[in-house]
């Protein structure tokens, strides 16, 4: 499927010019191919795909490969007419292609990973393939050599990956919503920085050499531009997706943002369009305006005998500045602080009803044993059935009693204050945590189409 761009956007839609059809299962990576009418694909049914265009007007396979394991994702450089297949077997497979792209092959195999290939790039300039997998590492491997030269490891799957062939820096995106960048060596690596802004997995990154802007997209619906080049942190915020971030392309000539996303949705951004910088979110415990506590600063809460409330994010201006700050809503009540009244009258309640159980039972064994009657059968008159013994029985010690009822009400105090404790986090880290539709930036793409198969 192709897409045309007009001069105007605004009004304008892309036209469907085709649709190519023919795998039997998700097609992973697709790429054109320069100067010719043809394009590439890899897919999970196995197989390597080259489509030329004929003269009837349909794309039909010059080329049609199998591999042993499912085919990730793809790396092609055009000029040496070279081409890098990741694999779910962690295998990156190199092929060389014919002049007329109707032969393809086998040149090496690399061992790059222990697990899936997720992303992949082809430096001619350093002849380094470099590659992420989801066995939490981004591997770097010699071409001319077929040896591995270097391997960074993270906390979680690497998803996705930019390289500068120039300064061989790598951008890393992972699953925990974070971007390394890495400087690149032979035998040796450096982390330069980690870029934190996305509240969910990092799906794609595009990277710009030219204006040295890094793009991401991500499962929390948003976009960030990440001003790499310009060193003072600049960050851009845009949202208007409804799924998923899956793909990213920044075009260079009409400095606009094509942005696709899993619902089938595609975006178009104008990067020309002036905007506000998205405001970065500050980590406090209480408010910046009127400093009053939130519901989890319990020692200010206690100290200033005020209830906590909760965080509600918004920028105030001083100066013709911007800056962001924490404020409150005084009407919302916290859930959390009814959760420590809660606690605290259960902690009261079951203590006082362990006192009680041991007055009463002081109470009655301490008491004197009582005459037991049962009626006679010879008359109506009721006589002593038996007489005690003056031998006085062994009582438990009401020592015993106590520690019994107090470990009892302690366990069942413990298992509250642990229910009521966890609640407690869980609405801290929905109320620390706000949604980026509530803060930042939000700008709107110039235009937006969904595939009607989508």
């Amino acid at each position: 499927m192709a897409a045309e761009i007009h001069s105007r956007p605004q009004t304008a839609r892309p036209v469907l010019l085709n649709k190519i059809e023919g795998h039997s299962d998700t097609v992973n990576a697709a790429v054109l191919i320069p100067k010719e009418d043809g394009v590439i694909t890899v897919s999970e049914d196995r197989t390597i795909r080259v489509w030329l265009k004929r003269d009837s007007g349909q794309y039909w396979p010059s080329i049609y490969h199998t591999v042993s394991s499912p085919c990730s994702c793809m790396s092609y450089h055009h000029d040496s007419r070279r081409i890098f297949i990741g694999q779910d077997n962690g295998a990156v497979v190199e092929f060389l292609i014919s002049e007329d792209f109707n032969k393809m092959n086998h040149v090496k195999t690399y061992p790059a990973h222990q697990n899936r290939v997720s992303s992949m790039v082809f430096s001619l300039e350093s002849e380094w393939v470099v590659s992420t997998g989801h066995d939490k590492s981004v591997s770097w491997m010699c071409t001319q050599s077929g040896s591995m030269l270097g391997r960074h490891y993270f906390t979680s799957w690497a998803s996705c990956l930019q390289y500068d062939h120039e300064t061989q820096h790598a951008f890393i995106g992972d699953y925990s919503g974070q971007i390394t960048l890495l400087k690149l060596e032979k035998q040796t690596y450096s982390t330069i920085t980690t870029l934190k802004g996305h509240e969910g997995s990092i799906g794609t990154l595009w990277w710009d050499p030219v204006q040295r802007l890094l793009f991401s997209g991500a499962s929390d619906h948003s976009i960030i531009m990440w001003d790499i080049g310009g060193r003072k942190g600049r960050t851009l915020l845009l949202q208007g997706h409804h799924e998923r971030v899956q793909a990213l392309r920044y075009l260079q000539f009409t400095r606009q943002l094509l942005s696709c996303s899993a619902d089938g949705g595609i975006a178009v951004w104008n990067m020309d369009t002036q905007r506000e910088e998205a405001p970065q979110w500050l980590d406090s415990d209480s408010c910046q305006k009127c400093e009053q506590p939130f519901f989890w600063n319990i020692k200010q809460m206690w100290d200033t005998k005020t209830l906590g409330l909760r965080q509600v994010p918004t920028t105030v201006s001083h100066r013709g500045l911007e800056a962001p700050v924490t404020v409150v809503n005084p009407a919302d009540a916290c859930v959390c602080c009814v959760c420590v009244c809660v606690c605290v009258f259960v902690v009261c309640s079951t203590t006082a009803g362990s006192v009680e159980r041991l007055c009463v039972g002081n109470a009655a064994l301490n008491a004197p044993p009582s005459r037991s009657w049962a009626l006679s059968s010879r008359c109506e008159c009721a006589t002593p059935a038996s007489t005690p013994s003056k031998k006085k029985s062994k009582r438990r010690p009401s020592l015993n009693v106590f520690v019994f009822s107090f470990c009892a009400a302690a366990i069942k105090n413990a298992v509250i204050v642990c229910v009521c404790a966890c609640v407690c986090v869980c609405v801290r880290a929905a109320e620390h945590r706000w949604p980026r539709s509530t803060r930042g930036n939000t700008t709107s793409p110039t235009w937006t189409w969904t595939h009607p198969e989508a």
